[in-house]
């Protein structure tokens, strides 16, 4: 099964959007009624990839986040409309890895990359970042509710393209016991 959304292919940080495009073929190839992938990205959308239809305001998100690190999250305005407003409910649904760096390995996959993306004059582009592996250590459920929210950090993501980004909200690394209701290893 391919991809359907090809803008992600361009993305140098692929161990989070290559989560995602297995966890949406699972769903596919194994319908159910209890999950579905929504991965509503457009203007106005609730942009998280999972929907719960048992309750009218019951969303999940994929995510995957470095041992020891915060779990980025999705847009404020999202989580508060569907949290505060709508008093619904969220789940990021978390892969916990350790990279394994490209530096290590001479930049075999950074060159790879770069050629693949047509960047011959930069073969070494995004290397500091490029990962060569990643070991998954555990799968982890958050969720996120009125009452957890303030629990949440909001940050502001680096700048793309040169144009600001919208506020995000954040699980701190601190508060990842407190607000996790599944770990599987």
């Amino acid at each position: 099964m391919e991809a359907k959304d090809t803008t992600r292919m361009n993305q140098g940080a692929r161990e989070g959007w290559y989560y995602e495009f297995f966890v949406e073929r699972y769903l596919r190839e194994h319908p159910t009624d209890a999950i579905i992938w929504w991965a509503k990205k457009g203007q106005g959308k609730l942009d998280f990839d999972l929907r719960f239809p048992c309750c009218k305001w019951f969303f999940g998100d994929v995510k995957a986040d470095a041992k020891g690190k915060s779990v980025q999250g999705n847009k404020k305005e999202n989580i508060d409309f569907l949290v505060l407003e709508k008093g619904g409910r969220l789940w990021y649904i978390t892969i916990d890895f350790t990279p394994e760096r490209d530096a290590a390995h001479n930049y075999v996959t950074t060159r790879w990359w770069n050629e693949q993306l047509g960047k011959q004059d930069r073969p070494l582009s995004y290397c500091t970042r490029m990962k060569y592996s990643i070991d998954i250590n555990s799968m982890d459920i958050y969720e996120i509710t009125k009452s957890t929210i303030p629990y949440l950090k909001e940050y502001r993501p680096s700048p793309c393209k040169g144009k600001d980004r919208q506020p995000k909200y954040l699980i701190p690394h601190k508060m990842k016991e407190f607000l996790r209701i599944y770990k599987r290893t």
